[in-house]
């Protein structure tokens, strides 16, 4: 089944959504995973996106060469698990 929805509510797209289509002046930017997009900080300046906070988050902490474990994390659920395998060294 496929549902589409269009909306700047970065948070709702994270969680509903298992494709994301971007559209930058009516054309197609890029057309990925909700982690690949939120992750990919050239897309999100370009496109004027704000993206979830947990992974706003996880930009950051790639940026200052600590990146998270694991899948990008869009969900805090998502965070939090990779946070908590982060801080055991790596092990779940």
């Amino acid at each position: 089944m496929t549902i589409v929805i269009a909306t700047h509510k970065s948070e709702e797209i994270a969680e509903f959504a298992d494709r994301v289509l971007v559209l930058q002046e009516g054309r197609a930017a890029a057309f990925d995973t909700p982690g690949a997009i939120f992750a990919d900080r050239g897309l999100l300046d370009r496109c004027w996106i704000r993206p979830p906070q947990v992974s706003a988050l996880a930009n950051r902490l790639t940026e200052t060469g600590h990146p998270l474990p694991g899948q990008f994390p869009v969900l805090l659920t998502q965070a939090e698990e990779q946070v908590m395998k982060w801080m055991n060294g790596g092990q779940g």
